[in-house]
């Protein structure tokens, strides 16, 4: 009887199959999931709640002076965005400015730049061009960075919460008389 209950254990041994990749796969994944769902819960539900916020100034941030972004955008191109918040403007329109003046620096260096027989055929005109190329490249860049301060100034003082006060002329037709004014606007 002995042995008759050793053929049975050893049967039953060898009649179990082995667990396939797949199988092997889902015991695997399932407290891997589980335990992913619970580490990122909180920080998803952290997310929500500081999206659904409004934007407060943060105690030591002060209002930015628009003149100020002007005056940083007359010095260096894109100063004045670097100062409202906005380094990606500021440094791409740095870039182009010292490109222009690079590509107008470059082709300045060209000897036959001031020729004095311009009449002759080999004459390249090439070099006059690139220089005006440059030159504009950099003017560009310097007047729409000092154009476009004052918004970005504006719009970061709005995205953090501060109201500017501004005075605005006004002009009205009333009763066959024109009346001319300023009028405080506030955004």
């Amino acid at each position: 009887m002995a042995g008759s209950a050793c053929r049975m254990a050893a049967s039953a041994v060898s009649s179990e199959r082995a667990p396939t990749r797949d199988e092997n796969m889902r015991r695997l994944m399932i407290p891997l999931l589980a335990t992913a769902l619970f580490t990122l819960t909180p920080t998803i539900t952290t997310a929500q709640e500081t999206t659904t916020t409004a934007p407060q100034p943060a105690p030591s941030a002060s209002p930015k002076d628009p003149s100020l972004g002007v005056m940083l955008s007359l010095l260096v191109p894109g100063g004045g965005q670097m100062y409202a918040g906005r380094p990606g403007k500021g440094v791409a329109l740095l870039l182009t400015g010292a490109g222009g003046l690079a590509i107008a620096y470059a082709a300045f260096g060209n000897e036959t730049l001031f020729c004095s027989e311009c009449a002759s055929s080999d004459y390249n005109p090439w070099p006059v061009v690139m220089v005006a190329a440059g030159a504009g490249l950099f003017l560009g860049a310097w007047i729409y960075g000092i154009a476009d301060a004052p918004t970005q100034v504006r719009r970061w003082n709005q995205e953090h919460g501060f109201r500017m006060a501004r005075l605005q002329p006004t002009i009205s037709l009333a009763h066959r008389r024109t009346q001319m004014g300023l009028r405080i606007a506030t955004h």
